[in-house]
């Protein structure tokens, strides 16, 4: 825990407004200041009369707060380069004084501070201006949880050298103090703002004359503030070292008083300066002169627990006064002097008084100067307590306060209006709009600036779109309150159905499409209970009653006439299986019932089915009936179309007319199982067998047929052929005495696909004859072959050799 001072528990912030120049009366009103001018030192703050530190949070968002640093300065001790344009606020924890963050606030703006006896502040220098440095930082509050608080420190060096209660004020620093409370409580953000100094006037004391001021702040959260004077910190700046340190201190320095002062005597006098605890307001009647600093601490307190505390320093000269005083102003409201007035909440009035070139005003408002309003009248809206301040124009006086007037702001009726369900409402529904209700009131409701009829009471229900407003009159206090509330009218969504009527055959889908502008969704009804489709279109295979409700994108809704949907039962069709048929079968005709349609698919012509058409696999035929009413039927049948069997077969065989010999008829067929059939049978030993034995009297073609289990066939021509017995010579003579010149073979004729192939003893071919049209002569190559043996061989066109033997040829 931190404790700063002796003379108090404890150091709040605060914020205060000193002037920097003593001034002082001395015979005949002969006036001197009591200001000196300071030497020329830039770094110094001597100009800074006093201040104060707030933090003030924003209750939309955790952790928010706005960091205000006030400065006062006198603008007669304000040097060139004085004015620091940034301060840097330092945050400690009070738990072993831990820096926990420095924060820089930039200087945001500079206001006058109003002086009420403006001629005597003209004549002694008096000008000051607050100076707000300001910056909005977002904390992490949840790091802010020490139990014992945090405190918030700005030092600066140095402060005026003509104060007059405190010992050696050359370079004796100042500092700015806060408390604050953490803002973590058991995980939960406390929400929290620190008083806030109001602006002080700019005052002077007269000397043995009594002296109020108020000083109070003011809290957001509207937490008990308790004031108290303390000593002021002068901290560890110097004249070396002008700015405060980033360092850990258990305590800061407090001011030494000078001698005859105390915490007793800030402001000698009888009484001498003291606070009210409750109020903030300064009280002293000072009995001598000087320029005098004094520090408020104004702590904070919720639930009689005190969360924390602010500082405010402050200086107030005290100067010697003439002692001439005008008459007080006298105050009045409509030609008659007041001191209660009284109007509503909104309304405004004006207090007015005498006006003369002699004199100067200055209004108040519960002891605080208003700026600017020195006129003769004063328009007021604010409930208050109001004076106004009159002092010599020309010189410099004291000055009188007139009685005091007690203005009341009587409350206006609530005349806020609230609709419901709300101010836009969908076309023909309505609005219920209500204002204020209760005993002793009036009503007068007006649409558009048009009075309603019959809507004196406290609501009325409403279906046009319009300006509606309301006038609230009190029977109590005669005051009015209104309030005025937009009626929106929005169009409904339009919504169709189509087709309204629509009927389907069973099993089939119908679609229902929702027109219309302005729908964003659907809700769909069948029969009167609610669908799961929330889309514009709706499929449905269902017979009934259809509605649709459309939702705009303001909430307004529209259901649409109905549409019915009726079904139609679709025709039974008969049509047997149709059994594998083969790929050379005739086209059959196809027989579904009932008759009339409709068949389709790969070997369809017409009503027939075309194996050949549709080629060897398995096809898909359909069959749709003509339409009955809306609604045809279909249906689909697998035909499976076989290929033939694939027949191998030899199909010439020769046989030696006359020589007994059979031949036997080679065929086969893929795939098994097959039978096969020859035919003629004549000359076959078993026309029934795959390989039958063939021995014809003649030469016979026959055919051959393999068929299948399904009855696929494939057929085969196979030729026996029967040829003559051929004579062939054993030798020739090729010697032109016309007997036996060339080798004549007989029969050859019969047989014309013979060839014939005549060799040398060395295997060399010498004659070569297709059919032996031409007999052998006896040459080769055009010159008499030799006398001797020549091999040959007779071959059918199969090149088998039929005859083998060996010819003689003779010279």
């Amino acid at each position: 825990m931190l404790f700063l001072f002796s003379d108090h528990q404890s150091l709040p912030p605060s914020k205060h407004i000193n002037p920097t120049k003593k001034v002082a009366w001395s015979g005949k009103a002969t006036l001197f200041l009591l200001f000196l001018t300071f030497s020329s030192w830039p770094a110094f703050a001597r100009h800074i009369i006093g201040g104060s530190i707030s933090m003030i949070a924003d209750p939309s968002v955790q952790g928010r707060f706005t960091l205000n640093l006030y400065q006062y300065w006198d603008d007669q001790t304000t040097e060139a380069g004085s004015q620091d344009p940034n301060a840097t606020l330092l945050i400690y924890s009070k738990n072993g004084n831990v820096l926990v963050e420095t924060i820089t606030l930039p200087l945001l703006a500079k206001t006058g501070v109003s002086y009420g006896n403006t001629a005597c502040a003209q004549t002694l220098s008096l000008r000051t201006t607050q100076a707000r440095y300001s910056a909005t930082r977002t904390f992490d509050w949840r790091t802010y949880n020490d139990p014992q608080g945090y405190y918030i420190v700005w030092e600066r060096c140095c402060r005026n050298n003509n104060v007059s209660n405190i010992a050696n004020p050359v370079n004796v620093g100042m500092v700015f103090y806060l408390e604050f409370p953490p803002m973590n409580v058991n995980g939960n953000f406390r929400l929290n703002s620190t008083p806030s100094y109001i602006i002080p006037n700019g005052e002077y004391i007269c000397i043995n004359k009594p002296f109020t001021m108020p000083m109070q702040a003011t809290d957001a959260d509207g937490d008990e503030l308790r004031y108290s004077l303390v000593t002021p910190m002068r901290g560890y700046t110097s004249d070396r070292q002008v700015n405060g340190q980033s360092l850990s201190y258990t305590s800061y320095p407090l001011v030494q008083w000078g001698t005859g002062y105390s915490l007793q005597q800030i402001i000698p006098g009888n009484p001498a300066l003291t606070i009210n605890q409750q109020t903030g307001q300064i009280s002293v009647t000072a009995n001598q002169q000087g320029l005098f600093l004094f520090t408020i601490l104004c702590e904070e307190y919720r639930n009689g627990q005190r969360i924390g505390a602010v500082r405010l320093d402050f200086q107030l000269p005290v100067v010697d006064c003439p002692l001439t005083n005008p008459p007080p102003a006298v105050v009045s409201n409509k030609g008659q002097k007041v001191s209660q007035m009284q109007f509503c909440q909104g309304m405004k009035d004006t207090l007015h008084t005498e006006s003369a070139a002699d004199w100067n005003l200055q209004w108040q408002r519960d002891g605080i100067n208003i700026p600017n309003e020195t006129k003769p009248y004063l328009v007021t809206s604010e409930a208050g307590v109001y004076t106004v301040r009159k002092s010599a124009a020309r010189t410099c006086g004291r000055d009188t306060v007139s009685e005091k007037v007690t203005v009341t702001v009587l409350p206006s009726p609530d005349a806020s209006i609230t609709a419901a369900p709300s101010g836009t409402i969908c076309a023909g529904n309505s609005v219920t709009l209500s204002t204020t209700l209760g005993n002793g009131y009036q009503y007068e409701w007006t649409k558009d600036g048009v009075a309603m009829a019959n809507a004196n009471t406290g609501s009325v229900s409403v279906k046009e779109q319009g300006v509606y407003a309301v006038s609230v009159n009190s029977q109590a206090s005669s005051c009015k309150g209104t309030a005025s509330q937009r009626v929106e009218v929005k169009p409904l969504p339009t919504v169709t159905l189509t087709p309204n009527s629509l009927s389907v055959c069973a099993g089939e889908t119908a679609t229902l499409e929702a027109k219309g502008t302005g729908g964003v969704s659907y809700i769909w009804y069948f029969n009167g209970n609610i669908l799961t489709a929330k889309d514009a279109n709706l499929n449905t295979t269902q017979a009934g009653i259809y509605q649709v409700r459309v939702t705009d994108a303001v909430g307004c809704t529209n259901l649409s006439t109905v549409a019915i949907v009726s079904q139609t039962a679709a025709p039974t069709i008969r049509w047997d299986s149709i059994n594998p048929i083969c790929l050379e079968a005739p086209a059959f005709a196809l027989a579904a019932a009932p008759g009339g349609g409709i068949y389709t698919g790969m070997g369809i012509d017409g009503a027939q089915f075309d194996p050949k058409k549709a080629g060897v696999g398995i096809h898909t035929v359909t069959y749709k009936t003509a339409a009955v009413g809306n609604c045809s039927a279909s249906i689909t049948k697998r035909v499976e179309v076989l290929a033939p069997p694939q027949l191998q077969a030899k199909t010439h065989y020769r046989i030696l007319q006359g020589s007994g010999r059979s031949v036997t008829l080679e065929a086969s067929a893929t795939p098994t199982p097959v039978t096969y059939t020859w035919s003629p049978p004549t000359g076959l030993d078993n026309p029934n067998q795959q390989n039958p034995k063939a021995l014809p009297t003649e030469t016979t073609t026959y055919q051959v047929v393999a068929t299948t289990p399904e009855g696929c066939q494939a057929s085969a021509l196979v030729t026996v052929e029967l040829s003559s017995m051929l004579f062939i010579p054993d030798a020739f003579s090729p010697n032109a005495d016309g007997v036996n010149d060339t080798w004549m073979i007989e029969n050859m004729t019969a047989n014309p696909t013979y060839e014939v192939l005549i060799y040398n003893r060395w295997g060399s071919l010498v004659y070569l004859s297709q059919g032996y049209q031409t007999p052998w002569d006896g040459t080769y190559e055009g010159q008499p072959a030799p006398a001797g043996g020549y091999p040959y061989l007779i071959r059918d066109s199969d090149k088998n050799v039929v005859y083998r033997g060996q010819v003689f040829l003779v010279r």
